[in-house]
């Protein structure tokens, strides 16, 4: 659907779209509208959706159990076929309208069986789009008058709807969740696996345009509670990230093994990765002096304990640090936390573990400027960890840079309400942040 949106766009440019689907067809519509780049999505004036299905994680009432519809097997199906690059969950959120539409959506009809009662579907979409100012009609399907009334309108206003106010918040335009789902490079994209030790879990995966020139470097860490996660989770952002021209790496370590595998050793890890991508940048075109790590969660720690103990010089080599949903001071956790991680039941002992691993007591160690973003409602990693960090970051005149999110959980995914920012406008953030930071 996007690729012909493209193409018939860029065929005729003069003119105007007002796009039409009905059921699971108008969901997929809506959801490859509203990912389209904003240049193609100002040709789209209208949206007609018929009986759509507008959030399919209650329509199939995932991930509690699996609903029989035809449509529901389907997105099962399609989880499965993703190997495990994203969660049913993800999958149904990613696909469904009312959690994806932002206040760049276009003026929208909605038609409805007249014969059924007002549907849970009917009102997702409906409060969806009263909560980003969306102009709507929510109608009968039982007339084509109302279609008719509705494209004369668009043809008055010539597409757009004038003196429109952006909304007190945003829905977010899931990306992140879309991208390992759907996600297709515009270049053509290398991909290399490489290692940096000897065990299996020391390894990266290296997604790069072979065009002759030296790309940034944009490493990832993923998350995951120190003891779950792979690299292959973020293969579609890496690829979005090379098709804008870096060199994106997706980095492994050995996960938390408290019988053999310490916090320690993790660190070693990724202050090890981070060093051989350094080092044999070359290799995928990377550029070693401009480098941007990005992390989530449990490997927004790590990382930022390996930047630590890198030098002044490899410091320097590292023009931005993004953290997302970062535990900067285990001394939150509860105590039966602190013990699970650190294996020490003597409370004078376990306080020096975790400060010893905690970014708060070691931000003087490091040069590099952050961009931390938390959400405001994060009951995994508590929002304290951020204002600490921030406190303690205007202590030291330390450029650090704080974004939060609102309505949003761990790490950064809708809650209840709409996101505040959008995904949108949080990438718009992270990315004119990035290359102010690579040009300087």
């Amino acid at each position: 659907m996007q690729s012909y949106l493209r193409k018939r766009i860029d065929a005729n440019q003069h003119e105007k779209l007002i796009l039409y689907a009905q059921r699971h067809y108008a969901s997929l519509l809506a959801i490859a509208q509203t990912n389209l780049l904003p240049y193609y999505r100002k040709y789209i004036v209208g949206v007609i959706l018929k009986d759509l299905y507008a959030d399919w994680v209650q329509t199939c009432h995932f991930p509690k159990k699996e609903s029989s519809l035809p449509e529901c097997q389907g997105i099962i199906t399609l989880t499965k076929q993703l190997n495990g690059r994203a969660s049913l969950l993800e999958t149904a959120i990613a696909l469904s309208p009312a959690r994806q539409i932002d206040w760049y959506w276009p003026p929208t009809l909605l038609l409805w069986d007249h014969h059924k009662r007002t549907t849970k579907q009917q009102l997702s979409m409906e409060m969806a789009l009263q909560d980003n100012g969306i102009h709507y009609n929510s109608l009968p399907n039982s007339r084509t008058k109302p279609i008719q009334q509705f494209i004369h309108r668009l043809k008055q206003d010539r597409g757009y709807i004038p003196h429109q106010k952006e909304p007190s918040y945003h829905a977010p335009t899931l990306r992140f969740h879309l991208a390992k789902i759907l996600y297709q490079p515009k270049h053509h994209i290398l991909h290399q696996k490489d290692s940096y030790g000897t065990d299996p879990s020391q390894q990266y995966d290296i997604y790069y345009r072979s065009d002759g020139t030296h790309h940034p470097i944009f490493i990832y860490i993923h998350g995951g509670g120190w003891n779950h996660g792979d690299k292959k989770s973020f293969q579609a952002l890496c690829q979005q990230y090379a098709d804008k021209g870096f060199s994106a790496i997706s980095v492994n370590y050995r996960l938390l093994n408290l019988s053999k595998i310490d916090m320690s050793i993790l660190i070693q890890d990724i202050t090890i990765a981070i060093r051989t991508i350094l080092k044999r940048a070359k290799r995928f075109h990377g550029d070693p002096k401009r480098v941007v790590i990005m992390a989530e969660s449990a490997g927004a720690q790590l990382a930022f304990m390996a930047l630590t103990s890198l030098s002044k010089r490899e410091q320097k080599q590292i023009k931005l640090a993004i953290f997302n949903s970062m535990p900067a001071d285990l001394h939150l956790y509860p105590i039966t936390k602190q013990i699970r991680l650190s294996r020490i039941q003597d409370d004078k002992l376990r306080k020096r573990w975790l400060k010893k691993f905690s970014p708060l007591y070691h931000l003087h160690e490091i040069s590099i400027p952050l961009l931390c973003i938390h959400s405001l409602d994060d009951h995994v990693v508590h929002s304290e960890h951020l204002q600490r960090l921030i406190i303690r970051a205007k202590e030291l005149h330390y450029p650090l840079q704080p974004l939060w999110v609102s309505h949003a959980s761990h790490p950064i995914t809708p809650k209840s309400q709409t996101l505040q920012p959008s995904y949108r406008d949080l990438e718009n953030k992270i990315d004119n942040l990035i290359y102010f930071r690579l040009n300087k």
